[in-house]
């Protein structure tokens, strides 16, 4: 429904693709960030991050900003 409301059916697998690539991604720095900083100190930067990005996702416009806005929410993830 949310896609359909962005026209942006075609881009549908990219709002997937990109949050699984990101938290793939993210997931070792951010354990290494914990190695470094301290492990209570980046798993509640992850959770910020990943708020913001759920927060944006909720208010995106259009399906660039979905995809972009997820990526986002993957890096927390």
């Amino acid at each position: 429904t949310i896609v359909g409301d962005l026209g942006g059916l075609d881009h549908l697998s990219w709002v997937l693709t990109a949050y699984l690539l990101t938290a793939a991604v993210s997931t070792p720095i951010w354990g290494k960030l914990g190695d470094l900083y301290g492990r209570k100190g980046s798993y509640m930067a992850s959770i910020v991050v990943f708020l913001v990005g759920s927060v944006l996702s909720g208010l995106a416009q259009d399906m660039g900003q979905l995809i972009t806005f997820r990526a986002l929410q993957g890096l927390g993830a």
